[in-house]
C-alpha cells in the first residue's frame, strides 16, 4: 500500500535523497530488487552519505540480483566503512568475495565476522559454514596461492582458542610475513597473539 504513494513522492521531488531510499528499502523489501537499485543508485547520486550500513547491504544485494557482483560487493565495502561492526555486514561481504572467487579474502571476512560477533552472533553458523569450506578448498588444491597463507592462519586461530598463544606467534608471524591481503587480519590476529 505505501508504494505508490512513496512512488508519487519521489517522482513529485525527484532532488529528494531520502524519498528517492526509502523506495529503494520498500523495494528491496517486496523483491522488486531492480527497481530497488535504480531507487539506491538515484538516492546516493543525490547525497552520497544518504541512508544507514544496511542501506548499502541491501543496494549491494539489489545489485547482485541484476548480475553486477562487483558493484555489490563494493556497496558492501562502502557498508562497513559505514557501520564496522553491524551483524551480518562482514558474513555479506564474504558471500558476494567468494562468489567473484576471492577465497583469502572472503575467508578473512568470515572470520572478522566471527571475532566481531563471536560464534553465537545471528550469522556466525553460516560464517562458520563457508570458513570452513574455503579452508577445504585450499586444502584440496596445491596450486592456489593463498593456500599457504591460509593455512597458516587457520592453524594460529586454532592454537589461540586452545590457549597456546605461544604456538599461534609463529603460525600467524608467519602468515604476516607473507600476506598480500588488505584486510591486515594476519596482523590483527599477531597481535592478539603477542598480547596473549
Amino acid at each position: 500500500e505505501a508504494l505508490p504513494p512513496l512512488r508519487a513522492a519521489v517522482d513529485a521531488a525527484p532532488r529528494w535523497a531520502e524519498a528517492a531510499r526509502a523506495h529503494a528499502e520498500l523495494c528491496f523489501v517486496m523483491g522488486k530488487t531492480d527497481e530497488a537499485s535504480k531507487s539506491y543508485a538515484q538516492a546516493l547520486a543525490l547525497d552520497a552519505n544518504v541512508g544507514t550500513a544496511p542501506d548499502d547491504s541491501y543496494y549491494a544485494e539489489s545489485l547482485v540480483a541484476r548480475g553486477d557482483v562487483d558493484g555489490g560487493i563494493a556497496a558492501m565495502q562502502r557498508a562497513l566503512r559505514r557501520g564496522p561492526y553491524v551483524p551480518g555486514l562482514h558474513a555479506n561481504l564474504g558471500r558476494l568475495l567468494r562468489q567473484d572467487g576471492d577465497l583469502t579474502e572472503a575467508y578473512y571476512q568470515f572470520t572478522l565476522e566471527l571475532l566481531l560477533q563471536g560464534v553465537r552472533g545471528p550469522y556466525s553458523q553460516k560464517a562458520l559454514e563457508q570458513a570452513g569450506e574455503i579452508l577445504d578448498v585450499v586444502r584440496k588444491n596445491s596450486k592456489n596461492p593463498s593456500q599457504h597463507e591460509l593455512l597458516l592462519v587457520s592453524s594460529g586461530i586454532g592454537f589461540l582458542d586452545e590457549e597456546r598463544a605461544h604456538r599461534a606467534v609463529h603460525d600467524l608471524e608467519h602468515a604476516a610475513r607473507i600476506t598480500r591481503s588488505p584486510s591486515g587480519l594476519p596482523l590483527l590476529l599477531l597481535g592478539e597473539a603477542l598480547l596473549r
